[in-house]
Order: structure tokens, then sequence, then C-alpha cells
């Protein structure tokens, strides 16, 4: 029981770090990127 309770801080203090970091990063796709991974598809019809 002890172990799940220390792990379950441990997930909490990573999700408050990641929170922050993640609170100052843009979180957009690039838009080359994006349009590189539309190319790359196989086209398929439906």
């Amino acid at each position: 029981m002890h172990r799940i309770h220390i792990y379950s801080h441990k997930n909490e203090a990573l999700t408050k770090v990641l929170d922050k970091i993640y609170a100052e990063e843009k979180s957009e796709i690039d838009l080359v990127i994006d349009l590189m991974q539309l190319r790359s598809l196989p086209k398929v019809s439906w």
C-alpha cells in the first residue's frame, strides 16, 4: 500500500512539472511537417 501511495505522489509531481513546461510551449503542429505528413500518405480511393 505504501508503494502505491509514494508512486501516486511521484506521478502528481511529474504532472505538475510537465504542465508547467507545456503551458509555456506552443502546442500547434508545424505547417511544414503537417504538409509533409499528408503528402507521404498513399492516395486511397474510397
